[in-house]
């Protein structure tokens, strides 16, 4: 395995200034320099990848942990997130989750994470109804964000809040200077058989009305609110104009919603059980216009929603859950793969998937981009490679997603993490050595507890 001090060379390494030939030395887990790409021979191990990319690693703002393998999940969450070339990732914890109830349920959660994260990993707890009074608490525990949803959902143990408790904790959260990760919808009860049509059009009014109170509530506080991919594109002119008042407002859409319509999934795999809010293709088309012009600020590689040990159902599904995600070691190709065929450069895919990111978390300078003095967080991508994608690339659940059967193109041949080698051509290396980011810019590092993959 790679480790220590060694340089890392390329013609093609993407950074924030562009695409460029460099070598990249690393020293104490960090970037030391960005070197001329001059071919001369330096001190220590050269690992020369030609004209194989360079990206950052990728940060992944809104991942929820499976849980079909005990409590924590942190093995299969984090092997996903490597194979995928995601080097930082933002858990949440299953709605039902005992964990998530109180600070020390967080310490229990980080103690659960020792010597089981393969990369880096933020915590995200779920805002409920009347413990607004635990955030501060929550925070100073090492929280990095509050996700919350609105409304009842119609599964047993789900966390959601009301209007009071968003305004109390959007004021909490502004003080502190943590972001509300906020999921925008206001889901209901699932349909009656055979008018799943309507049902939809009623989610998207009520995505439209919680994202109109939240602009509401964020104009009053000044709370940094985190949109989770929205749907509707009926409400981008309406974000647009809280955007151009100046409101702390960023959005983020993700793989599925970018590469597939709901009309198609139907189409070429008539079997998946669907999400009545997934989008149309007028919709898919709208959200790549938001990413071009910046209205949208990141793509956010999504495991879909478990509903804590069992696979108890999503509201709308008739008792089974959607199926439309792109697994965490699918997401960099499925959006390299439309982006691509839609004129979009690796340098725009690595701003969506690790610069923004770690923008919105308050992470840059050290994660999500490739500089001097950042995390030598790297993936090493061939943008050029074909393959057929295996919905369970890992073998470890069954899975059934519209990537299956699809040929992608690019491939992570490597993943490093904090300058190690964690993953290379299909196996991982050494013992899990992801740490617990806890507060912007500090990490706490968990020892390893000798377990072996």
């Amino acid at each position: 395995m790679i480790s220590g001090e060694w340089t890392l060379r390329s013609r093609r390494v993407v950074t924030p200034s562009g695409t460029l030939a460099a070598d990249l030395v690393i020293r104490d887990e960090k970037i030391e320099a960005l070197a001329e790409h001059d071919g001369h021979d330096r001190e220590g191990v050269i690992l020369d990848v030609g004209d194989l990319l360079v990206l950052p690693g990728l940060v992944a703002l809104h991942v929820d942990e499976p849980r079909e393998h005990g409590q924590g999940g942190f093995e299969q969450a984090t092997d996903d997130a490597a194979v995928g070339g995601v080097t930082t990732l933002i858990d949440l914890p299953p709605d039902d989750s005992p964990d998530s109830n109180s600070p020390s349920g967080f310490n229990t959660r980080m103690n659960a994470a020792r010597g089981k994260l393969r990369v880096d990993c933020g915590l995200v707890i779920g805002l409920g109804h009347g413990n607004t009074d635990l955030i501060e608490p929550w925070v100073e525990a090492g929280v990095i964000g509050i996700e919350a949803f609105l409304d009842p959902v119609g599964c047993g143990g789900v966390k959601t809040s009301i209007e009071s408790d968003l305004r109390i904790t959007m004021a909490t959260l502004a003080r502190l200077g943590r972001p509300l990760l906020f999921h925008a919808e206001r889901v209901v009860a699932p349909p009656p058989p055979g008018e799943t049509g309507r049902f939809a059009s009623a989610l998207s009014g009520r995505e439209f009305d919680a994202i109109r109170l939240l602009i509401r509530l964020c104009r009053e506080s000044r709370c940094h609110v985190h949109l989770i991919h929205p749907t509707g594109s009926e409400a981008l002119p309406m974000i647009a104009e809280a955007r151009a008042e100046g409101l702390p407002l960023t959005v983020e859409t993700c793989p599925h919603h970018l590469c597939f319509a709901r009309s198609e999934i139907v189409d070429e795999a008539p079997t998946l059980n669907l999400n009545p809010r997934s989008p149309g293709p007028d919709d898919r088309e709208r959200l790549w216009d938001g990413l071009t012009s910046g209205l949208i600020d990141s793509v956010g590689a999504d495991h879909p929603r478990v509903f804590g040990h069992s696979s108890r159902p999503a509201p709308g599904l008739d008792g089974h859950l959607p199926h439309e995600y792109t697994p965490l070691p699918h997401a960099l190709a499925a959006v390299w793969t439309e982006a691509r065929r839609r004129g979009f450069t690796t340098d725009d895919v690595a701003r969506w998937m690790a610069g923004r990111p770690a923008s919105i978390l308050g992470l840059s300078g050290s994660k999500g981009s490739i500089e001097p003095h950042a995390d030598a967080d790297l993936v090493i991508f061939d943008p050029d490679a074909n393959f057929l994608a295996d919905p369970d690339p890992l073998r470890r659940r069954r899975s059934a997603t519209p990537l299956g059967g699809r040929v992608l193109t690019g491939r992570v041949d490597a993943t490093v993490l904090r300058g190690s080698m964690i993953y290379q051509a299909g196996r991982f290396h050494d013992l899990p050595k992801g740490s617990v980011v806890r507060r912007f810019e500090e990490t706490l590092r968990l020892p390893d507890m000798g377990t072996k993959h």
